[in-house]
């Protein structure tokens, strides 16, 4: 035993992959959809992967653009997905989204009709956006060369 020894060394060859201001060196034996799938993990960090609904709720927003707050967005979901979902769900995801910096929100004046309220609207920052992407990206990759009708393993 003792003395020092030299650092394992892969005999493979290895794939640098540059993901936002990370560099990562790894084996190329490894498919890139699970490269994706990890680094996009790595990068979004526990808490801030992003769910389904959640993509739901933003790509919502977006379809809406100055048009988006919480019924209008309720509504999009339901014509576009035929989910039917409570404004309740749309709230505390639009919350999170918010918590999380991927939507921003701003108030408007009341509506000009006897007891006509304020609403609160919604638009993507430019975070979320990017997230959308990366998300898209990955489950592409997953994707790729799946057929569920020939998979085996499909039951």
């Amino acid at each position: 035993m003792g003395g020092c020894r030299r650092p394992f060394r892969a005999r493979t060859s290895t794939t640098v992959i540059q993901a936002t201001t990370h560099r990562y060196a790894l084996p190329s034996t490894i498919p890139l959809a699970l490269i994706c799938f990890i680094l996009y993990n790595i990068h979004m960090g526990k808490g801030k992967f992003l769910g389904e609904f959640e993509q739901v709720v933003l790509l919502a927003v977006l379809r809406l653009e100055a048009g988006a707050y919480g019924v209008t967005v309720r509504q999009e979901i339901e014509n576009r997905v035929g989910r039917v979902v409570s404004i309740g769900a749309v709230y505390a995801t639009v919350n999170r989204l918010e918590e999380k910096g991927y939507l921003e929100s701003y108030g408007t004046d009341p509506l000009p009709v006897r007891g006509g309220r304020a609403r609160r609207h919604f638009k993507l920052t430019r975070e979320g956006v990017n997230e959308l992407r990366a998300s898209r990206n990955m489950l592409g990759l997953l994707w790729d060369g799946i057929d569920l009708d020939t998979h085996s393993s499909a039951v």
